[in-house]
């Protein structure tokens, strides 16, 4: 009997071995398919965190490429706007300015012909008036006419 004993407790340890090692290696597998499966997520999101990053890149560049037009169209513009100004006397610009501003007046369609024409208004204004006025706007022209019409 002590050897049915001893048989039937080797059984039953050798089942429970087999249970116990059979409900390891399923439960690793559960547990290696279930890692796996949240890499996969995690590897998605990653794309699509990834894609955003890269679209909002793009719109972020092409933002300001567009701003830095619109800053550049406006400097072009304000440049003019400033030697409008100037030649109507409202505001004076410096000689260092108009050095600069000149050669992309005399280039420009619509100020070059200004600048040509108000040379020309004070050449006449010059020859008028019979003295070498320093005439930098049509403000001080009309102001030199004036004071040569003074009895």
């Amino acid at each position: 009997m002590p050897s049915e004993q001893a048989s039937s407790r080797s059984r039953r340890t050798l089942i429970s071995l087999v249970l116990l090692l059979s409900l390891t290696t399923v439960l690793s597998a559960a547990a290696a398919f279930a890692m796996y499966r949240q890499s996969q997520a995690a590897h998605q999101v990653a794309e699509q965190a990834s894609a955003r990053a890269v679209a909002a890149q793009k719109k972020e560049q092409v933002s300001r490429q567009s701003a830095e037009r619109n800053y550049s169209l406006f400097a072009e513009e304000n440049f003019k706007v400033q030697y409008l100004l100037h030649l109507i006397g409202a505001r004076t610009l410096t000689e260092p300015e108009l050095k600069v501003i000149r050669p992309a007046i005399a280039v420009d369609e619509i100020l070059g012909p200004t600048q040509t024409s108000f040379d020309q208004d004070v050449a006449k204004i010059q020859q008028v008036i019979g003295e070498d006025a320093e005439i930098t706007n049509y403000q001080k022209a009309v102001a030199s006419l004036l004071a040569k019409m003074k009895p």
